[in-house]
């Protein structure tokens, strides 16, 4: 009976231990077309390049492999970004600068514009696997929906 469960516990952990490696696929494209469809943003997004990306929001793209970044930060600071990154450590590093981004974004409009702070502070930024999104958006309803049904809930 003990040799039965031993062997009952060792099988469980394997395959427990084989799921939790298993490699995420998130179709950010398919994320992307909801996302420009959202009513949640209060004024219409345009898609920035990558020199907006990385002078601005200060983002490293040297790992990431697709990417679509979205903003009118300037003016609402709304904006959204969904990136897949080659590896599931760059992805842990993109969401670490994208924080950091925040941060920063939070501390300027504070000067000049402090009614924008609460959308800025209310960002959904999720990284699974090699999978990062971040959303700035007016109302978050809509968006935190579409990002929940994509990315697993597990890092916040």
């Amino acid at each position: 009976m003990k040799r039965v469960l031993l062997v009952a516990l060792l099988v469980l952990a394997v395959v427990s231990g084989c799921s939790e490696q298993a490699d995420v696929v998130i179709d950010i494209a398919a994320l992307d077309s909801e996302l420009q469809r959202s009513t949640d943003f209060g004024t219409r997004l345009e898609p920035v390049g990558d020199v907006f990306i990385r002078t601005t929001l200060y983002l490293s793209l040297d790992y990431a492999e697709e990417y679509y970044v979205y903003s009118q930060a300037a003016l609402t600071g709304e904006s959204y970004g969904l990136f897949r990154c080659t590896t599931a450590e760059a992805a842990v590093e993109l969401k670490a600068e994208v924080e950091e981004h925040m941060r920063n974004y939070i501390s300027q409009y504070r000067g000049y514009a402090p009614e924008i702070v609460p959308r800025l502070e209310n960002a959904v930024i999720r990284q699974s696997g090699r999978y990062v999104v971040f959303v700035v958006a007016e109302n978050q309803g809509e968006a935190l929906q579409l990002v929940d049904r994509y990315f697993p809930v597990v890092s916040r």
